[in-house]
């Protein structure tokens, strides 16, 4: 402040030096006091002799951006567009709203959130995002892009509308961005839910072009954000299937990008066991590095795609049993349906699931598709813990459900009333009467409008038919409303056609929820005979062959009294067998095995 005199007499370059070297005391004051001072040449000396070039303000906004001296150094950046706004160009605009966005991405909700876009903060704030949304239509693609980055980090409406009209500019630029700019615009459009299909259309195709120079943070970023905007890139991710494997072995890799890229595939349309199978491999390899969250996300998406990796399975239930608490309960139910989903089964997980989801089950956080995912996994193990199974119970019968509930969500219930039913007499515990006829009407709606059989299906039937048997297709069991391919009445054999995309963990094998459902069809007095997809084909294209394979099987119905068709241990997980105690002790027939939240 005693050097005003020197500042109004220097120029540009010796404010810069000025600034160099105040620095360091200006890392003592409370308030940017120097930042102030050079609005002292803007106002007393001549305009000439004290007009800022580009670089100049660029390296202000820099070295404000580094301050650390007790007061957010977003506030340093806001001062100094105050002072030098008019001087701005696209470039210093984009470089402070970058700042300041980055400064509110760090910032966690709370009042230190609320107080930088509020007051005289706020306001400075918001003119600066005014003169960005008149500036938008002329920036260059490299300024779109970090402005579009940094406009989605902050709640103002003004900012949202900055990343909606950037999105439609960013079609016509889509060709002038770099690998990095792609990612960003892309994310931007993500992180506040604005689907413009044509800019992702646009980003698509230029992301084809360059796919050889992105790296695998570039490919993860892109993959998440078309996938949570359930954006048509089926072309892109298709591409990218077949050069992202090459990219895990030719540098590092972290391991939140292992976890978008599968989350994202999981969320896609695009079959990549490939590369599905590459992540699960590389993960395996690192599984301690994994934050809880991302090794959540990543088992969910393999399980979700048929593809579980049960080596990385194994090591991720130890993992995760120790930092359980440090997952939302969404987190932890798609920890216990990645699991019963892959029918990978770890009693030790449950256990700790089983303590953690009864502490947290009334929090606001527990979702009832949470409470559901916890309910049913539990049930394709034959574990059910008195205390949580009642509490979980409790909660469902509490959350109405309608037409617009989700099919799988409903299934999911009609499942649970039926295991506790047959597998859990003993718990003497149902899901509510009305609730499961609720459910189970809006299924059979579903039944009538679904799709037609596949193809494997109709082959089945066709050699049915030719041997002059009657069956029903599309056969939904009375009392238990499973649906299933093919009914016989006769012999009371149901069949089940499992392709290998739709129901099979590998070469046509049933999954968890699959062999539970058999085993309710069991203890039902039904038969199930399962015609896998690696079968059907092995038999050729003779139709003998084909009835002679049927034939041989049906005839078998009468001696055999549980399924057939499966390999010896999915045929232990779908009979009712009985399942061993939490205390290694075997249960009793029929009785509930139950996991104690004392037993570690």
């Amino acid at each position: 402040c005693e050097q005003r005199p020197l500042w109004c007499r220097a120029g540009p370059h010796g404010m810069q030096r000025l600034w160099r070297q105040s620095v360091a005391m200006a890392r003592r004051l409370p308030v940017p006091v120097v930042i102030r001072c050079l609005s002292v040449p803007a106002r007393v000396a001549p305009p000439s002799a004290t007009r800022l070039t580009s670089k100049h303000i660029s390296w202000m906004l820099t070295e404000s951006g580094k301050r650390r001296d007790g007061e957010p150094y977003y506030r340093h950046v806001l001062v100094t567009w105050d002072l030098h706004g008019e001087q701005f160009d696209d470039i210093n605009l984009a470089h402070a709203l970058s700042c300041v966005g980055r400064a509110a991405a760090q910032i966690p909700e709370g009042p230190a959130r609320e107080r930088m876009f509020s007051g005289s903060t706020g306001c400075s704030l918001r003119r600066l995002l005014q003169r960005v949304s008149e500036r938008l239509q002329h920036l260059r693609a490299r300024e779109l892009a970090t402005v579009m980055h940094a406009s989605s980090a902050l709640p103002d409406e003004l900012a949202r509308g900055i990343v909606n009209l950037g999105a439609a500019r960013v079609q016509m630029l889509a060709p002038q961005l770099t690998p990095q700019g792609l990612c960003l615009v892309t994310g931007a459009c993500a992180k506040l839910g604005i689907t413009h299909q044509p800019m992702l259309d646009a980003v698509a195709a230029a992301a084809s072009r360059s796919l050889t120079s992105f790296t695998m943070q570039d490919i993860s970023i892109l993959t998440w954000a078309c996938a949570k905007l359930n954006a048509r890139c089926d072309s892109l991710f298709a591409q990218i299937a077949t050069v992202a494997p090459a990219k895990l072995t030719s540098g590092p890799v972290s391991t939140q990008s292992l976890a978008n890229v599968a989350w994202a595939y999981a969320r896609s349309n695009v079959a990549a066991p490939q590369l599905l199978d590459e992540l699960g491999a590389r993960a395996f390899l690192r599984v301690g590095e994994f934050k809880p969250f991302e090794l959540a996300m990543l088992l969910w998406a393999l399980a979700r795609r048929r593809r579980p990796h049960a080596s990385l399975f194994e090591a991720a239930a130890e993992h995760l049993e120790r930092k359980i608490e440090k997952l939302p309960p969404r987190s932890v139910s798609n920890v216990a349906w990645a699991y019963a989903t892959a029918d990978i089964r770890n009693e030790q997980l449950f256990r700790a699931i089983a303590r953690n989801f009864s502490a947290r089950l009334h929090e606001e956080t527990t979702s009832p598709q949470a409470v559901v995912n916890v309910a049913w996994s539990f049930c394709v193990f034959s574990l059910y813990p008195a205390e949580l199974m009642r509490a979980l119970a409790h909660r469902i019968n509490q959350t109405p459900v309608g037409s617009v509930t989700p099919v799988a969500y409903l299934s999911q219930l009609v499942q649970l009333d039926n295991a506790l039913r047959l597998d859990a007499p003993a718990l003497l515990l149902r899901l509510d009467p009305s609730l499961v006829e609720a459910c189970v009407s809006v299924i059979r709606e579903e039944q009538l409008t679904r799709v037609k059989p596949s193809n494997l299906h109709l082959h089945v039937s066709d050699a049915l038919r030719h041997m002059k048997i009657e069956h029903q297709n599309e056969f939904v069991v009375p009392g238990l409303s499973y649906s299933v391919d093919i009914a016989l009445r006769a012999p009371r054999l149901l069949i089940e056609v499992n392709g290998t995309e739709v129901h099979a963990r590998a070469h046509g094998a049933p999954g968890g929820a699959q062999l539970m459902k058999y085993r309710h069809l069991c203890a039902s007095g039904w038969r199930v005979l399962v015609v896998t997809e690696e079968e059907w084909r092995a038999l050729g294209s003779s139709l003998e062959a084909q009835c002679g394979f049927l034939a041989e099987h049906i005839s078998q119905c009468g001696r055999l009294p549980v399924i057939l068709g499966l390999d010896a241990e999915a045929e232990r997980g779908a009979a009712s067998v009985p399942l061993a105690s939490p205390s290694g002790e075997p249960a009793e027939r029929g009785a509930a095995s139950e996991v104690r939240a004392s037993d570690r």
